[in-house]
This record gives C-alpha cells, sequence and structure tokens, in this order.
C-alpha cells in the first residue's frame, strides 16, 4: 500500500522530522505499544503524503499521548490508536474504499494484539473491536459521502478518538 515518496509529492526533511519526532514520543511517552501502533500507522500509510495536510491529520493521536503524559491513564490508548487508524483511511491516494479500509483494520489489528499479550479480558477486547468497527465505518462514509472533504479530513481523526475515548466506558 506504501508507495515510494518519488510517486508523488517531495517529502520535507521537516516533515520527515516531525513525524521521527512524534514517533520517538510515542515510544518515550508511551511506551513501545503506543510506538509499535505508530510505525504501523506510518508502515501502511503512503509516504508521499507524509506532508502537511497529512501531519494535521495525526495531531489528535498527539494530544492523547500528551493526555497518557499528563496523567497516567492508559486508556488513552484505545483514542490514541483510533485517530491513527482513521488518519490511514483516510489516505487521498488509495482511492479504493477496501484500501483504506485495510490500512485501518491493520492499524487496529495490532491494536487488539498488543491488547491481547496486556492480557485484556475477551469482554474488554469484544467492546474495543465493536467500537473499533463502528468508528472506521461511520467515519470512511462519511469521509466518501459526506460534505466538506477537506474539512472532514482534519476534523474525523479528533472526532473518531473522542468516540473511542466515550466507547470505554461501554
Amino acid at each position: 500500500m506504501a508507495a515510494s515518496p518519488s510517486a508523488g509529492a517531495k517529502v520535507s526533511a521537516e516533515s520527515i522530522f516531525i513525524v521521527a519526532s512524534f514517533l520517538a514520543n510515542a515510544v518515550f511517552i508511551g511506551g513501545i505499544p503506543w510506538g509499535v501502533v505508530l510505525l504501523v500507522t506510518l508502515a501502511v500509510r503512503p509516504r508521499r503524503e507524509w506532508a502537511g495536510p497529512w501531519l494535521e491529520t495525526l495531531l489528535p493521536g498527539f494530544v492523547w499521548l500528551l493526555l497518557f503524559h499528563w496523567t497516567g491513564d492508559r486508556r488513552f490508548f484505545f483514542p490514541f490508536t483510533m485517530s491513527l487508524a482513521v488518519a490511514v483511511g483516510l489516505a487521498r491516494v488509495a482511492s479504493a474504499p477496501w484500501q483504506r479500509l485495510a490500512g485501518s483494520g491493520v492499524v487496529v489489528g495490532v491494536f487488539l494484539a498488543i491488547r491481547v499479550l496486556q492480557h485484556a479480558t475477551a469482554r474488554v477486547l469484544a467492546v474495543e473491536l465493536g467500537v473499533s468497527l463502528g468508528i472506521l465505518g461511520v467515519c470512511l462514509l462519511w469521509d466518501r459521502w459526506g460534505p466538506a472533504r477537506t474539512f472532514s479530513r482534519r476534523v474525523l481523526p479528533a472526532t473518531a478518538s473522542l468516540l473511542a475515548y466515550a466507547g470505554l466506558f461501554v
């Protein structure tokens, strides 16, 4: 799914620095699981989109990382992941809906695998999977058929992460 940087817009050194800084902070602040989810997000996201507009879709994830840092509340890992999964689903170069959904699914799948390794209960995993599928479905349908695609690309990752946080209380 990822394309070479030369296949589209050139990736700036600043963009690479921002992405690398976010990855380093995810590992340093959140730990290996947070870093793995972000690394998978970067791997399935087309590199030619590693530029300004795409970096905006990462901001909600960074906010959840900071909230975790300030509070120590590990539940913020789920909204962090969902903001990144939706950001992958909003890839402009992956025009086929199944490609976008597959990329988002990979991010959610890695999250659930990590949660299994963290010994999450079956009930918690079922809730997280159900909430994930619902959020991804709604966000990707909205992006496809909703108004103002540019606006939704900026708002949907934040909305998805807020819905994920609310889903923790189900």
